[in-house]
């Protein structure tokens, strides 16, 4: 994992805090589902609503999954669908805020805020994939 040269105390911090996200992304995602946003479904339609609602309980569960088990690639790959599934939620929520609910751009910077620290954690493990191409190529 990228995070093995830092301080044991400090990596078993991280990554709690990152299991922590993508267990509540996972919960996103299923209330998603089984206590269905009225107003983002009206919005989307019910069945992309439950489109990123899969893939966030997919995504984050996944990614969960390669946490616990220090599979990187396994979260490398589930968070970017995690983030996807956030992301359309996000624009949904901007889009109500740009045509009836301003009083939802607090829900809206949220859950922007969220589906960007998904695609740092993303970019993070695309970075660490990278050198460790670079550091292959460089061996053979």
């Amino acid at each position: 994992m990228p995070d093995r040269n830092l301080p044991p105390r400090w990596r078993t911090t991280l990554r709690i805090l990152r299991a922590l996200v993508y267990a509540a992304v996972t919960y996103a995602g299923l209330a998603a589902i089984l206590w269905t946003p009225r107003t983002i479904a009206g919005a989307l339609g019910v069945s992309i609503t439950y489109s990123w609602a899969v893939l966030a309980i997919a995504g984050a569960g996944l990614a969960l999954v390669g946490l616990i088990r220090d599979a990187y690639r396994l979260e490398w790959v589930a968070v970017w669908f995690a983030a996807a599934g956030t992301s359309a939620y996000a624009v949904t929520v901007w889009s109500l805020v740009a045509t009836e609910a301003a009083t939802r751009q607090t829900q809206a910077a949220v859950c922007t805020g969220l589906t960007l620290a998904l695609l740092v954690r993303a970019a993070e493990l695309s970075a660490h994939a990278a050198k460790l191409r670079a550091d292959h190529a460089r061996k053979a």
